[in-house]
């Protein structure tokens, strides 16, 4: 049980071995994201505010602060569409590539018992 689960957390830190730099910036932009939800929704509240006469801010700085906000969200956006599939490419080659040397490690320790028996 316990080498299984050494193997196992052998096998994770091979997955974030390389690629912890492109998982990062895939957590930080999707956390940006998230957060353009919640900029979104006050923004919608204030325009509303503003229509109902309610709010003295001057609908021009709601809009610079909505195209500013979009220009945020377009950048986080970006960033997540070209990190996460980084991620994930670098995160499988270095698996593949571990468990290829693992299977060859094993291939050639039987040839040499079969050489050494032979």
């Amino acid at each position: 049980m316990k080498k299984r689960t050494n193997h196992r957390i052998q096998l994770k830190h091979q997955l974030f071995l390389h690629s912890k730099s492109w998982l990062a910036a895939a957590i930080i932009s999707i956390i940006i994201l998230s957060a353009y939800n919640i900029v979104i929704s006050w923004i919608l509240q204030k325009i509303i505010d503003i229509a109902a006469g309610n709010d003295p801010t001057p609908l021009t700085s709601i809009l610079l602060l909505a195209i500013a906000s979009y220009a945020v969200f377009m950048a986080a956006y970006f960033i997540y569409r070209t990190a996460r599939p980084k991620f994930i490419q670098t995160a499988m080659t270095q698996y593949k590539a571990n468990v290829f040397e693992k299977v060859l490690s094993k291939k050639s320790a039987r040839c040499l018992m079969k050489i050494q028996a032979g």
